[in-house]
């Protein structure tokens, strides 16, 4: 990893670490050079930015809320952290991503079929009232004659009060033909989060846990080769039904005790 250092201006208060909100372009092809623009808060004119991977060219602060850096990205794909410096340290893990394929990151005018209370942001559907379902379809009709990845987190809500319980789906993939669901997400209790068809069978549990320690990482629905597989930490479960689909489908997404955040659309 490669760190720049901006130049240095005495007496700035650091009383926060730098807080990410966005990206723009979120990703970039293996051995090329761009700029990011970066957005959020507490940046500086010392802040430091490293992305795990790649290496950075230059540096430009150009307000509390924005940066920009140059970079050149390295041959290997995947995803890559990145990290902040302004005398207190911030790592946004997987926050970048180097792809030969075509990222799409919703934006808050990407949804429609909206149930409120719920709310948007780039990448992100929030809730607005706390123990309150609100739900939206992603406006993105994905093509099952291709390959995809749909990438999320569930992250709690800085309206919430943990621990809680609460049954709720907040994710279901349906067929564009008739919104028939062939697969569904189901928080319960915030105890288990497991995989169910759409007959709400259980397939497999993804995290459980009895303390309400809520499955917070990052989870993967990948549709290849005409099979769905689900990803997340230390976990990998391959569907061997709904594998020859004829219509498209839509990803629905709801919010009730979790925030669903860094939301991104993988053309593989």
């Amino acid at each position: 990893m490669t760190k720049v250092r901006a130049g240095q201006i005495r007496g700035i208060a650091k009383t926060f670490a730098p807080i990410l909100r966005s990206i723009e372009p979120v990703f970039m092809l293996p051995n090329a050079s761009g700029e990011l623009i970066m957005t959020g808060e507490f940046f500086n004119p010392e802040t430091t930015v490293e992305i795990e991977g790649c290496t950075v060219n230059s540096f430009e602060f150009v307000s509390t809320t924005e940066i920009r850096v140059a970079i050149t990205t390295g041959v290997t794909e995947g995803y890559f952290d990145v990290s902040f410096d302004n005398g207190l340290t911030s790592v946004y893990v997987d926050g970048f991503i180097v792809s030969l394929g075509e990222v799409t990151v919703p934006e808050a005018t990407s949804w429609t079929n909206i149930q409120e209370p719920i709310s948007f942001e780039t990448g992100s559907v929030l809730l607005d009232v706390f123990n309150s379902l609100g739900k939206a379809r992603l406006n993105i009709e994905l093509d099952v004659t291709t390959d995809f990845q749909v990438r999320f987190s569930q992250k709690r809500s800085a309206l919430g009060s943990y621990p809680v319980g609460a049954n709720y789906y907040p994710v279901k993939i349906l067929s564009s033909s008739d919104d028939s669901v062939l697969f569904q997400l189901q928080n319960y209790n915030n105890v288990n989060f497991s995989i169910k068809d759409g007959a709400d069978t259980q397939l497999k549990h993804i995290y459980a846990n009895e303390d309400f320690d809520i499955y917070e990482g990052e989870v993967i629905v990948e549709y290849k080769e005409g099979l769905w597989t689900f990803y997340a930490e230390g976990f990998t479960y391959t569907a061997l039904i709904h594998n020859n689909l004829i219509n498209n489908v839509w990803f629905d997404f709801s919010v009730r005790t979790m925030d669903i955040k860094d939301i991104k659309i993988i053309q593989l």
